[in-house]
């Protein structure tokens, strides 16, 4: 059964009643938003995980692919579109999962998990967020103390080209997506360049044998481990609820 956190608590008398806050995670599959929606679900209260893998047509209605040899899982054909529209409508409206939704993707709320969903969910063999960065992101947290019911929408395709025709688009108070380019890609990339300006009027800089592989691409990857996405996301999701919640004591103060 699909994970989710306590019931809102009551709203305080006088105040407007908040739905809930949707917030998407999107990118390419092994980008990491799974694991990043699981830790983001276990720091919040109140908050749920919704998995667009969860959504997926029974497998004998996967459309083929264009050669005809394989399922074609990577298209909005193979996914059951107005179910999932309909689960986020009513996680908006009512800030908790619909009854009877089953998910795939169970998790401890610690960023592991043991669900086989298409693009993933398999078990974390070590936790994927230091432990002074997770009690970083807690003290931020704790600090903000604001009780909105959060939804974070797990998927591969939430506003991609194929999309935009549904209303999909268009339920996400915040849309993150995880850019994930491939070592080999950015290599290639990198190898093309002519070289870098460091100094006016100095020689173009160029890479010494191996320097992509020994210092560019170990930076790149410490630079967005899961921690550092962790807090990226954080910092937005805090400054989304702490902008809404300027909004409603403005509009309380114009009724008064």
């Amino acid at each position: 059964m699909a994970d989710h956190g306590p019931p809102p608590a009551p709203a305080p008398p006088g105040a407007r009643a908040r739905a809930a806050l949707i917030v998407g995670i999107s990118g390419c599959s092994s980008s990491g938003k799974t694991t990043l929606c699981r830790l983001l679900r276990g720091l919040f209260a109140q908050s749920m995980v919704v998995h667009q893998d969860d959504f997926y047509k029974a497998e004998d209605d996967i459309p083929r692919t264009p050669d005809g040899l394989d399922r074609d899982w990577d298209t909005v054909a193979a996914l059951n579109m107005p179910a999932f529209v309909a689960a986020l409508q009513y996680v908006r409206t009512h800030a908790r999962l619909p009854p009877g939704l089953v998910s795939l993707e169970a998790d401890d709320g610690h960023g592991h998990g043991h669900g086989h969903g298409h693009s993933g969910g398999t078990l974390a063999t070590a936790p994927p967020v230091a432990p002074e960065t997770m009690a970083r992101v807690r003290s931020r947290i704790a600090a903000s103390a604001h009780p909105r019911p959060i939804a974070f929408v797990d998927g591969f395709l939430l506003y991609g080209a194929s999309t935009a025709p549904t209303p999909l688009p268009r339920l996400f108070d915040l849309k993150l997506f995880l850019r994930v380019p491939g070592f080999r890609t950015v290599q290639r990339r990198r190898a093309r360049r002519a070289g870098y300006v460091v100094e006016p009027d100095a020689p173009l800089w160029r890479d010494p044998p191996g320097y992509f592989a020994r210092v560019v691409w170990p930076a790149y990857v410490r630079e967005h481990a899961m921690g550092n996405l962790l807090e990226w996301a954080v910092g937005i999701i805090l400054d989304k609820l702490e902008n809404d919640n300027d909004n409603d004591d403005n509009e309380r103060e114009e009724t008064k």
